[in-house]
């Protein structure tokens, strides 16, 4: 559903993995996040990092990476920068994709 660009349907599986009694992880939650950093809402994929702590699930470095990849496609190098930032606060380590995609989001 990430890849198709298909977020809404993202966020069902993951409420229907919940309802199944099962406990979502990092890579269920980045599934969704990804499908709305992709899908150009950056807002709603912000959200679903936020809702990753209801859940006790500690975003992680592709979780930030995802985030800052959609606010360099959409141009926003504040919002990459300030989520490069974040991921640092986090005492995450980002990686040569992530620093590049701040580059290119200041290039837009």
């Amino acid at each position: 559903c990430a890849s198709a660009g298909r977020p809404d349907d993202a966020a069902e599986w993951l409420g229907r993995l919940v309802s199944a009694g099962l406990r979502p992880d990092a890579i269920s939650f980045n599934a969704v996040v990804h499908a709305w950093a992709r899908s150009g809402n950056v807002g709603e994929a912000e959200r679903w990092l936020y809702r990753m702590a209801e859940h006790i699930v500690r975003p992680d470095e592709i979780t930030y990476s995802v985030l800052i990849g959609g606010c360099a496609r959409l141009g926003d190098s504040r919002g990459a920068a300030g989520w490069l930032e974040r991921m640092q606060e986090e005492h995450l380590r980002p990686d040569e994709i992530a620093f590049t995609s701040v580059v290119s989001s200041c290039a837009r």
